[in-house]
């Protein structure tokens, strides 16, 4: 199970001053923002400060992207405030915090978007992969940020962030195996640099094609690239490259134990004294973990030379390789990095077994498994060869329409005339198109958006009663303990047992039906067995004592529709018909589905006081809406049923109160 895990070096885009360096230049810069008095000077100089301080103190970095944010947007520069949003995306991505970072992100393309800065929104877009692939492991969303800014940038003919979107490029394809395609993308970087004369990002794109090389069994090759680039970063007093060249050249060494460990242990040195958190780097000291592992179990005959590098005793080398690998495990944790994170911990689930620690093996191996087949599954690999065809498919598209153009062009000519009008008139008609197109969109926005609230307010609705009851209990025990016979305490602990039981069910429903409705909150029709869904909803109302509840099915067909929207109707209806019965003794609320005609009535009946008059009209008065302990109104119950195409009936009888949902079979 044990490799060596390679991490690549991402390009998140930062602006360095070519001058002063560190915590001198920060200070001041900051002293002259007291006294400049030009708007826009005073925002660049905070952009400079935040990215003097992002390498050097996050803390304060964060602190003056946020001052820089609210000073662009007192000036109303949307260029300004989409970079500032930009910085505090980028500071949210450094730590972790991947939601974070993608709401900046997210707001950062929309100002540059209407600024029409389309370069800002190439580097946003490949900032977004970074976090994507760093972050999150996926793989697939980071190849479709990357491939969107390596559209702008070949637009904008930006060879210096190009080679750095290609090379985050070969880094995706690489991680997903298919060397020949991160072998092209890392040559196309290279040849560009060179072009450019960036000898840091040179030096990059020859330690992506050593690894490749490396992973194709070219080890000569990987060693060439590995030591050119060390010598480059080397003359360019590049700490970072020279780090990254000492863990890849340790690669290099193959079955040469003793050879890999110095040289992670000069890696290791070399991150500390510049970057600790990259991942690399937490890659490099879990890799220095695993060497002590390898020594231990394969050295029997004591080939490796043991001194100060490497000890004699076996079991202070399973002690040494379980203290770096907890390390890189807990920093990849610290740092959201999932990939790392896990094949770590698979890692120390081996050095655990020569441990005798079993039992931590176990867990951590199947964690690792577990994680691993989701990581590197084929559907992944799919997703991203489906985004390099759209891109494809895209440039096909450019191409195509550069060609008509020019066909235009040379007919202008002699229908000058008729040229003229016909672009005029096709200009009117996108114009016009694009108008009804963004009409549409912001209209779909809206009912999102209100269906986001309704369904917030139907998960507050059902949560609410469960919680209710147990805090009742709780605060009877604390203020009465002895008033509860033994006896009856065992009954109520037994009946708010399963009332969480039922709360966990219900909240594990609502956030997969959340999670399955992110896109758009509309139904998903599927096939719905009635007696599971009355199962779930017996389930729900088990805790009631005063309240009889029966469920009977007279169907045995399967119903077309949302088990979820369906759930929550009966479930609210249900729950409307035991809060009209309060405390009342001998309560009953019957459950029923049947057929009727060519439709399904689920009934819903009690022996309460019956619906409020206004309620039977359809009253959308104040009354009926979503309010503080009022529960869910018949106004989203009849908004849910609508949705999936249903009719509500309800009424009062001389013994309660009747409701009728209808499904079209």
């Amino acid at each position: 199970m044990l490799r060596s895990l390679l991490i690549l070096l991402l390009f998140i885009p930062v602006i360095s001053p070519a001058q002063q360096k560190g915590q001198a230049l920060s200070d001041s810069l900051e002293r002259l923002v007291v006294v400049e008095k030009s708007d826009t000077a005073k925002a660049r100089l905070y952009n400079r400060i935040f990215n003097e301080l992002f390498g050097m103190d996050h803390d304060r970095a964060l602190i003056t992207a946020r001052m820089g944010l609210a000073h662009t947007r007192s000036m109303k520069w949307l260029k300004g405030i989409g970079t500032f949003q930009d910085n505090i995306g980028r500071f949210y991505s450094e730590s972790g915090n991947y939601d974070s970072a993608v709401f900046y992100y997210n707001a950062a393309i929309q100002s540059q978007q209407e600024a029409g800065n389309r370069k800002s929104i190439a580097l946003t877009y490949n900032n977004l992969g970074v976090a994507a692939q760093n972050i999150k492991s996926d793989f697939t969303t980071a190849a479709d940020y990357y491939f969107k800014a390596l559209r702008i940038w070949e637009e904008e003919k930006d060879s210096t962030q190009l080679a750095n979107t290609l090379t985050n490029l070969g880094s995706i394809y690489l991680l997903q195996q298919d060397y020949q395609k991160s072998l092209d993308f890392n040559r196309r970087a290279l040849v560009l640099r060179e072009k450019t004369g960036n000898m840091q990002e040179l030096a990059v794109s020859l330690q992506g094609i050593g690894k490749t090389y490396l992973l194709l069994k070219d080890t000569a090759r990987a060693m060439a690239n590995f030591r050119k680039g060390l010598a480059v970063s080397e003359g360019n007093g590049d700490l970072q490259g020279m780090a990254s060249a000492w863990s890849n050249i340790s690669l290099g060494y193959s079955k040469d134990l003793r050879a890999v460990a110095a040289a992670r242990v000069k890696a290791r040195q070399l991150w500390e004294d510049s970057n600790p958190l990259h991942p690399e780097a937490i890659a490099n000291l879990g890799n220095l973990g695993i060497i002590y592992y390898d020594i231990a179990t394969k050295d029997s005959l004591r080939l490796v030379l043991r001194d100060s590098l490497i000890p004699a005793d076996r079991d202070l080398l399973l002690k040494k390789a379980a203290g770096y690998l907890s390390a890189a495990i807990e920093l990849s944790r610290q740092t959201g990095n999932i990939d790392n994170y896990s094949f770590f911990t698979g890692a120390l689930a081996e050095v655990q077994e020569q441990q005798a620690d079993f039992k931590n093996a176990y867990y951590n191996y199947r964690f690792y498994r577990d994680a691993q087949d989701s990581l590197f599954s084929q559907e992944n690999k799919n997703r991203i060869a489906s985004s390099e065809s759209r891109r494809m498919l895209e440039l096909n598209q450019l191409t195509l329409r550069d060609q008509r153009r020019m066909m235009w062009v040379l007919a202008a000519g002699i229908f000058m005339v008729a040229v003229i009008g016909v672009l005029l008139y096709r200009q009117a008609k996108a114009r016009k198109k694009s108008n009804t197109e963004l009409v549409k969109l912001n209209s779909e926005l809206d009912e999102a958006n209100q269906a986001k609230a309704r369904f917030f307010a139907l998960m507050s609705h059902d949560l609410r009663s469960p919680v209710s009851r147990l805090i009742n209990y709780l605060h009877l025990q604390k203020n009465n303990p002895g008033l509860l016979s033994t006896e009856l305490k065992e009954t109520q602990d037994r009946k708010i047992t399963e009332g969480a039981e039922s709360l966990l069910d219900n909240l594990e429903n609502m956030l997969s039906w959340s999670k399955s409705q992110m896109e758009k909150f509309r139904p998903q029709r599927a096939e719905v067995d009635v007696s599971l869904l009355f199962d779930k909803l017996r389930n729900s109302f088990g805790t009631y004592e005063n309240i009889r509840f029966t469920f009977t099915s007279k169907v045995e067909a399967i119903v077309l529709t949302d088990f979820n929207y369906l759930f929550s109707i009966l479930h609210n209806l249900l729950q409307n018909a035991a809060e009209a019965l309060g405390s009342t003794d001998w309560g009953e609320v019957d459950c029923l589905a049947e057929f009727s005609g060519n439709e399904i009535r689920f009934t819903v009946k009690d022996n309460g006081p019956g619906f409020p008059v206004p309620m039977l009209h359809d009253d959308k008065s104040e009354g009926f809406v979503i309010g503080n302990k009022k529960g869910l109104g018949m106004l989203m119950v009849r908004d849910m049923v609508t949705a999936i195409d249903g009719r509500l009936e309800i009424a009062n009888t001389g013994s309660g109160a009747v409701a009728c949902l209808y499904l079209r079979t």
